[in-house]
């Protein structure tokens, strides 16, 4: 590790292999490995780019007995030209195409913790979509909703097949067959039907299958024409209620037929429902409110308080009943919401988090967030499938060496219940198995996998632990892929201990471990208990790992691995994952799924966001996320993943409200403004979801967006603080500027931390 950057080796290996893991190096002892309570775990992204030389379409030499795949971990035998499985101490041969090894001709394996196999399979059917439309929306948000499909379907590849259903009071499936007469399949909004009777009622078979030719999912290039007229004859739902009431609007039913569809004509093929939506289910299977307006939709307080909640239980065990289907069926579930109100994308939740579905939340459709954030997905190179940035059908299985006991992952995935020794009993996420299914997924989508070791007490360790991951999906161009990421750790010094495991610590890891399963621990716990858990991890890891005299705060040190771990744990604790006033469950529920399947590069923005000051004659530079960081004669730029705010100064504003960048001997301050406004557009068109853009200046009423970000330094509650310009961890004292908060701010909460600390147990 080097004074510079200790980070530095672990965004080698995550280049390289595309994983992150919180420790490399484990302590032997129980009671030490308890004590350091930061969880043991790995961020693994299954399609972050590789070299070419990690490419192989050589046979993928697996382990006979447990179906490892042949990785460095392994004891190989050169005279024989065999090994010995790392995973189950079984002997194999190596595939008789593999030349003769020795040290100056390994192979691949060897070489590279990952290796991408291409497989000489191909999926028999390209990829297949429906486009499940929202009818019961204002004329000028549906025209948006339609024009934007038809750019789509034209970037898409010509052998992909499309379908397309509409929800109203009566949802509608098209008939594809005959391109001269637009002709729909007429289904009842408010009925629930099952599979059977969908598939009887259209004329399918008695078993899903793979049908290449059907009328209600066609390849683009027969039917584009008729695509395009389908989407022109659209219009707003007939249907229009008096302002009491709201549309009735059958979501759930309109996404069943939709599913059933794909599943009876495109079984374990590639496939996606796209969802437009723009308000909630009111009729019918999966109803989130009624159409009376005089039904609230539920808040915070009925969640809460377990009242008021007609509809809530059962939307959501039908919308888990719909993600199991598609689960089964090797199927994702996307969904585009553009409504200022709750949609019900609680209730949802599961048919885009089990999926690895899209969720993309915006305030209309008409908006360049929902515009941007469709063409982003496909408008990318020369519109063909090798250039789409997209996975399915995965299957994810974990192998793990003696000693790992596998709790579970956190992630876009879900469960297929098959287990072997290595699974613990002690769940978390989706625990209780070693091999998961992920439907969809791109170069971003990250899974959190965790684990514990299971030590003899008194035995000596003998072999190093090992994990690998072995990633099975289909490329959007047809490609079975097999890639396999092998890791291995090493056992502390038990001479050393502690100071052994400091350089082989990834914060950026555990708190990305940390924020996944905080926010699943949500999903049964309140707030506070949460609240409650981060701080005990964090004061019993400070105590193992910190130096300090007992009932001395200001002794307190951390090493430099671990020092920015507070800072990190605090911001967690304030942000939007965690924190709920002033958000919809709706939001919240948004925030956490697109929290739970982005890369850890995209966590560590959402939770320790980046500010950036702009200033005349000198670079860019990040600065404290601070309310001392606002001065009058600077911008900033907040980019918190969802949000990007650009902050002018008052002097800075006041200047460009009298034109001076307009001037021409003022060529430096047009510059200045355009520089940051540049960079949040660089950001808009090339971030999934396309964030929020907002420009503010500084006493308006819309910096409290920034604001709310900052540390508050300076607030009612800090106002009794230490001398001007001393320093605790690293947070400077200032009095740039005040923000009226009753919020703890980051020097308070390191102080608190000191003492709880220093305090004998």
């Amino acid at each position: 590790m080097t004074d510079q950057d200790p980070l530095r080796p672990f965004q080698i290996r995550e280049q390289q292999s595309g994983i992150r893991t919180s420790w490399t190096c484990f302590v032997a002892s129980n009671a030490d490995r308890q004590a350091l309570s930061v969880p043991l775990g790995a961020l693994y992204t299954p399609m972050m780019s590789l070299s070419t030389e990690q490419m192989t379409t050589d046979q993928m030499p697996e382990c006979q007995s447990c179906g490892a795949v042949f990785s460095h971990v392994d004891q190989i035998y050169a005279n024989s030209n065999s090994y010995i499985c790392r995973f189950c101490q079984t002997g194999n041969r190596l595939p008789p195409n593999m030349p003769p090894l020795t040290e100056s001709n390994l192979p691949i394996q060897r070489r590279t913790q990952t290796v991408e196999y291409y497989l000489p399979r191909k999926a028999p059917l390209p990829m297949s979509m429906m486009f499940v439309i929202d009818t019961c929306l204002p004329a000028d948000e549906l025209d948006s909703i339609k024009d934007t499909l038809k750019q789509t379907i034209a970037l898409l590849p010509s052998d992909f097949r499309v379908g397309i259903v509409t929800i109203g009071k009566a949802n509608h499936l098209y008939d594809l067959s005959n391109t001269e007469i637009i002709r729909s399949y007429t289904f009842s909004s408010a009925v629930e039907n099952s599979e059977a009777e969908i598939a009887r009622s259209l004329g399918f078979g008695q078993e899903k299958t793979q049908l290449p030719n059907n009328r209600f999912v066609r390849p683009v290039s027969d039917v584009l024409i008729a695509l395009t007229d389908i989407l022109s004859d659209i219009e707003p739902d007939p249907f229009q209620p008096d302002d009491d009431h709201r549309y009735s609007r059958g979501i759930g039913s309109a996404v069943s037929l939709a599913l059933a569809v794909l599943g009876y004509t495109s079984f374990q093929i590639p496939g996606r429902v796209m969802m437009f939506i723009g308000g909630p289910c009111t009729v019918g299977p999966g109803t989130i409110v009624g159409t009376d307006k005089k039904e609230r939709m539920r808040q915070w307080t009925h969640l809460q308080n377990d009242s008021g909640l007609t509809y809530y239980n059962k939307a959501k065990t039908f919308y888990q009943k719909l993600a199991d289907r598609a689960v089964m069926d090797g199927h994702c579930i996307d969904i585009f919401m553009g409504a200022v109100d709750q949609c019900g994308m609680m209730e949802m939740a599961p048919m885009f988090g089990d999926t690895g579905g899209y969720t993309v939340l915006s305030d209309a459709f008409n908006t360049n967030q929902f515009k941007l954030s469709l063409q982003n997905l496909f408008d990318r190179g020369d519109c063909k499938a090798e250039d789409l940035d997209m996975g399915f059908n995965g299957i994810v299985t974990v192998k793990a060496s003696e000693y790992i006991q596998l709790n579970g992952m956190i992630g876009p995935c879900a469960s297929l219940n098959k287990n072997d020794k290595s699974v613990s009993s002690i769940h978390i996420g989706k625990g209780g198995t070693n091999v998961w299914r992920v439907n969809a997924m791109d170069s971003n989508t990250t899974l959190a996998l965790y684990w514990d070791l299971k030590i003899p007490d008194n035995q000596p360790v003998q072999n190093s632990p090992a994990i690998q991951f072995i990633t099975r999906y289909i490329h959007a161009n047809g490609q079975l892929v097999c890639r396999v990421t092998t890791v291995d750790f090493r056992w502390s010094n038990p001479a050393y201990q502690m100071k052994d495991v400091t350089s082989y610590f990834d914060h950026e890891a555990a708190i990305c471990l940390i924020a996944r399963q905080a926010v699943n621990k949500l999903e049964g716990d309140c707030t506070y208990d949460v609240l409650k858990w981060l701080d005990r991890m964090l004061i019993r890891m400070c105590k193992k790992v910190g130096t300090y005299n007992q009932n001395d705060k200001d002794s307190f040190r951390l090493d430099k691995n671990y020092v920015v771990l507070p800072q990190s744990l605090f911001y967690l604790r304030r942000s939007r994952f965690i924190q709920v006033f002033n958000f919809t469950p709706d939001e919240t529920a948004f925030f956490r799924l697109i929290l739970n399947r982005e890369s850890r590069a995209n966590m560590m923005i959402m939770i320790d966001p980046t500010l950036i000051r702009y200033k005349m004659k000198e670079a860019p530079q990040n600065v404290l996320l601070d309310i001392s960081s606002i001065t009058p004669d600077s911008i900033l730029l907040l980019d918190t993943f969802f949000r990007v705010i650009v902050h002018h100064g008052e002097t800075i504003a006041t200047w460009r409200e009298q034109g001076y960048h307009n001037l021409p001997e003022h060529t430096e301050f047009r510059a200045l403004l355009e520089e940051p406004i540049a960079e949040a557009e660089n950001i808009l068109a090339t971030r999934f979801p396309a964030p929020h853009v907002l420009v503010c200046d500084q006493n308006s009423s819309q910096a409290r967006f920034l604001h709310s970000q900052l540390n508050p330094t300076g607030s009612k509650r800090s106002t009794a603080a230490a001398a001007p310009g001393t320093v605790s961890f690293g947070v400077p004292r200032t009095e740039q500027g005040q923000i009226f908060s009753d919020e703890v701010t980051l020097k308070t909460f390191l102080e608190k931390l000191a003492l709880c600390v220093v305090q004998p147990m």
